[in-house]
């Protein structure tokens, strides 16, 4: 195996995985702003591994749209039609006007989000 900086050493690990039952991992647009998915799809090529990916929210993101947009951007980093399992990374917690009393939640929003990726099959 090579080091685990170089495409062959992290294909290389995720085959051992694979081989040893761990066929399931784990990634989100926001790590390395998206270089995280793309990483894993190169190195899971032909692996039949599973593969999880998270949408980010964030201030600007307010509808459902932006997380079927954000969704597609994911499979389009993960060279597929679909992700196994997609997820809110975290709640809608970034509220910046909550100490002068503006909140502006968007975890249903989010949720309908998911839901329309789903039926799409983005």
């Amino acid at each position: 195996m090579g080091p685990v900086s170089t495409a062959n050493g992290q294909k290389e690990i995720v085959q051992q995985c694979v081989r040893n039952g761990l066929d399931f991992f784990d990634t989100a647009e926001r790590y390395s702003v998206g270089r995280g998915e793309s990483l894993l799809a190169e190195a899971s090529i032909g692996t039949g591994a599973m593969i999880c990916s998270k949408f980010t929210p964030t201030p600007w993101r307010t509808t459902a749209d932006s997380v079927v947009e954000a969704c597609r951007a994911s499979c389009e980093r993960l060279g597929s039609q679909s992700i196994d399992l997609y997820q809110i990374h975290m709640p809608d917690i970034v509220q910046p006007g909550r100490w002068f009393g503006y909140e502006n939640k968007k975890d249903r929003t989010y949720w309908e989000g998911l839901c329309v990726a789903r039926t799409i099959g983005a």
